[in-house]
């Protein structure tokens, strides 16, 4: 399976990645990225003390600022 198949050339991307994460395992995702790097400009918001979902209130402003911050910059 390909993942970058799934996307058009040139796009820009955002990934959220929790580095405790149990159901998506942190190596796995890095490898999808590395298929995907060459389709466009990539964003990596890796959190170190997060799991699949973010919890802790801390995390979450982490989150939004690099979230909003990639969406300013593709205006």
């Amino acid at each position: 399976l390909s993942y970058s198949s799934y996307f058009p050339d040139k796009m820009p991307l955002c990934f959220v990645l929790g580095k405790k994460d149990p159901i998506v395992p942190y190596d796995q995702r890095l490898k999808m990225l590395e298929q995907l790097n060459s389709k466009g400009d990539m964003t990596i918001v890796s959190l170190d003390a997060v799991g699949h979902w973010i919890q802790r209130p801390e995390n979450f402003v982490r989150y939004y600022e690099q979230v909003l911050s990639f969406l300013a910059a593709e205006k």
